[in-house]
């Protein structure tokens, strides 16, 4: 994702973050404009359900049998 982001001149616009621990989570969320979600393993990511808790627009990838395709309405939901 990080060599995209550098191809498209991105970087500059994009902030990385570091694995927080639990307690600093939501205020990593609340400082985000939009949280960019790519599980590589996780049909069902927590992070996704948090970033919207904390009123974030979530930008996620499809991976076949996720539960996000389940939990979202495409071109209805704003997901």
């Amino acid at each position: 994702m990080l060599g995209q982001a550098e191809q498209l001149n991105l970087t500059d616009k994009l902030r990385w973050m570091p694995n927080l621990p639990d307690i600093w989570m939501p205020t990593g969320y609340n400082i985000a404009d939009v949280v960019i979600n790519y599980p590589v393993h996780d049909a069902f990511p927590a992070t996704v359900m948090e970033a919207v808790a904390c009123q974030r627009p979530v930008i996620s990838t499809s991976r076949e049998m996720s539960f996000l395709m389940f939990a979202t309405c495409r071109e209805k939901s704003g997901f």
